[in-house]
């Protein structure tokens, strides 16, 4: 594959066309391949998410150095500048949109599709990393199975193109020899945004511009100087420099997470590790390495694999309803490779070369086609996912999913207070039931609230999203750093509003018990409350602390108490797999990945994920030594020795995800769990 001379390489002082860096493609293969390889699973790229940012450094030297080099000679022009950018990102992204409003079509159901046109009308404008950091609800879908995932560092990228142009302009036209300075000043202001933020609000920080902002800056801080001074490395420290670079990045790939706390200063090593590199253009890294046949392959490649290999994933972890394996994702990978090429070939480069017409006729033209393509999702959304294309029985399944999608009584994160609505706290001076927990707990309120009426009772609910129901912990999250306060906060708040009703007779408490043991990133788990001492006991000992203590306040003031084990937790999302019944295309891809269909509705019970640190039979013994507890098996009630149910009959849904259950599904394991009878007899 030979070089083309594209309008993002990087020309120095004299040149009149840019000069390709074959190098810099090479760097461009490393970014991609540990994003894609990252995303695939593969053993020894944990961190392989920082090659996005080596793409934002690459972005920050090639187009600062352009928009530097013509703002200097006098022939800047904003629509050329725009014109080559949308020659350069639109083409492939709107073909690849297209593709998958069509495969959306064919696999989606009406609720998936509407969320789908969400993402691709906010991908095809280039502000889909704003509503990443803004799509924070609790129920919100997995972003794992969202097939527009990748835009958002296009999103980044096509902000910083808008916003760098008029700045430059603005600088050399006022204060030209401050134009480093300036840079450089805002820069660092956006390092220290990214450092203060990454703590106490990573979604902010991961998504958006101004956090991301100093990753291009240094790119472009590198263009200026080096278009100014020349090179700034002699041979020798070049190789040096080259080195480094290469060794940091390497490091940061592999020594990263995905459950640190990120950018913030971790993103320094990938970053200044790419600048690195790209000003040490004669090292022996550079030249051996970086610019060989092979890695300017993949580089020149690397747009299009990184737009291909993510749809095609997340379609798959759709179909399948699970996860799929490391052997699957990497067959993807290499597919989409192969797509990636056809992409380069037939949609890259004709349009990077074509000039037909001026470039204010053609911007026109490119805005015109991308208005047509962001219409279909729009249309999409207008006619609600199209349902039509559905029998009946799979609307119905989209009502029994969405009746577990708006619980008012579930306090969501960032709230204190409990919801102290009519429809959450009953009156005073009725007598009632209380139900206590998380989410999980909150899919039981609308079944117990009706058992509750049967037995001449009323409902208080007082559930918080991931906040188990301990006075003296609480539960800490690496992606909420304010978690842990805003749940201890809430507990106080409900806990005590329960001990101080006495028409409250009976406490239900339930929830995400195992995820004190089963943390889903690093650094989750259950905290002590305003330790006195530092905690040196295991996970479960602490569970076991917190929960002898709250049952201790509840029973002390009389109140009758019921614990409840956690509903199964499935590798399986039934939701999602339930649509194969429904959907030809989607059982084809689920046959494709290996699917097995479950026998009678019914799961087999190794596909539930067992919880690790034995937190049943905590809960068991806890309620055993205390007076006033009883202890309850929701697993039991919907499992047996070999399997559980999952469905009772065609698009009847126990569960609206792989964790939470139905209404249908909570009456069940209520019901065999015997909690009507044990309310009877209080």
């Amino acid at each position: 594959m030979k070089p083309t001379q594209f309008d993002d390489g990087f020309a120095p002082d004299g040149e009149t066309h840019p000069r390709y860096r074959a190098d810099i493609d090479g760097l461009r293969a490393i970014a991609v391949a540990s994003v894609v390889f990252f995303h695939a699973g593969i053993a020894g790229l944990p961190g392989g998410f920082a090659g996005v940012d080596v793409f934002f450094v690459i972005s920050g030297y090639l187009i600062g150095g352009i928009v530097q080099r013509d703002v200097t000679r006098g022939a800047f022009s904003f629509f050329s500048f725009y014109t080559r950018r949308a020659k350069r990102i639109l083409p492939a992204l709107m073909v690849l949109a297209l593709f998958q409003c069509v495969l959306a079509l064919l696999v989606l159901a009406p609720s998936e599709l509407r969320h789908f046109a969400k993402s691709a009308a906010t991908a095809l404008v280039g502000i889909s990393n704003v509503r990443f950091w803004r799509d924070t609800s609790y129920f919100a879908p997995d972003a794992h199975l969202d097939p527009f995932l990748m835009t958002w560092s296009l999103g980044v990228e096509e902000q910083f193109y808008i916003l760098l142009p008029p700045l430059l302009l603005l600088i050399f036209r006022f204060a030209p020899r401050w134009t480093f300075a300036i840079v450089c000043a805002g820069s660092l202001f956006s390092l220290a945004l990214s450092i203060l933020l990454t703590p106490r609000d990573p979604s902010m920080a991961f998504y958006l511009l101004p956090t991301r902002a100093w990753e291009l800056g240094l790119g472009t801080l590198l263009a200026l100087w080096q278009r100014d001074r020349g090179s700034l490395l002699r041979p020798q420290t070049a190789n040096i420099v080259g080195g480094a670079g290469l060794v940091a990045i390497v490091v940061a790939f592999s020594a990263f997470s995905s459950g640190m706390a990120y950018p913030g200063w971790a993103a320094t090593l990938p970053v200044f590790g790419s600048a690195a590199l790209l000003a040490a253009e004669g090292s022996w890294v550079n030249k051996r390495l970086l610019a060989t046949r092979v890695m300017r392959y993949v580089g020149l490649l690397s747009y299009s694999w990184y737009l291909w290999h993510w749809p095609l994933m997340a379609f798959a972890r759709i179909c399948l309803g699970a996860e799929p394996s490391v052997a699957v994702l990497s067959i993807i990978a290499a597919a989409s490779f192969a797509i990636a090429y056809l992409s380069w070939r037939f949609v890259e480069k004709p349009f990077r070369r074509s000039h037909t017409g001026s470039d204010q006729r053609l911007l026109m033209r490119y805005g015109m086609a991308l208005a047509a393509c962001v219409a279909i999702p729009c249309a999409f959304a207008v006619l609600k996912g199209l349902p039509q294309r559905l029998s009946s029985k799979a609307v119905s399944v989209e009502r029994t999913l969405a009746e577990g999608h708006g619980e008012p009584c579930l306090a969501g994160y960032g709230d204190v207070q409990p919801n102290r609505s009519a429809a959450c706290v009953a009156p005073t001076g009725v007598p009632k039931i209380a139900l206590l927990g998380d989410s999980h707990a909150a899919a039981l309120g609308d079944s117990l609230r009706v058992i509750a009426a049967q037995q001449g009772l009323s409902l208080t609910m007082l559930t918080k999203s991931s906040c188990p129901s301990f006075y003296r912990a609480t539960r800490q999250m690496a992606k909420h750093p304010a978690h842990a306060q805003e749940c201890a906060e809430y507990n106080r708040s409900a806990i005590d509003a329960v001990i101080a009703d006495p028409a409250i007779k009976v406490v239900v408490m339930t929830g995400f018990w195992s995820i004190a043991f089963a943390a889903e990133e690093p650094g989750d788990g259950y905290k002590l409350v305003n330790p006195t001492g530092s905690f040196t006991g295991s996970p479960q000992e602490l569970f076991r602390l917190a929960l002898v203590d709250v049952l201790s306040r509840l029973t002390k003031v009389g109140k009758q108490v019921v614990i409840l084990g956690d509903a199964p937790r499935f590798s399986i999302d039934p939701a999602r797999f339930i649509y194969t019944e429904f959907l030809p295309a989607r059982a084809a891809v689920y046959r494709l990945l290996g699917g097995s269909a479950p026998s009678g509705g019914r799961f087999n019970r190794d596909q539930i994920i067992a919880a690790t640190g034995g937190a049943e039979v905590i809960l068991e013994s806890a309620a055993h030594e205390a007076p006033g507890v009883q202890y309850r098996s929701l697993t039991e009630a919907l499992c047996d020795h070999t399997s559980c149910q999952v469905f009772v009959g065609p698009g009847q849904l126990l569960f609206f995800d792989g964790q939470h259950l139905s209404n249908r599904g909570a009456a069940r394991a209520i019901e065999g769990a015997r909690l009507r009878q044990l309310l009877r007899g209080w």
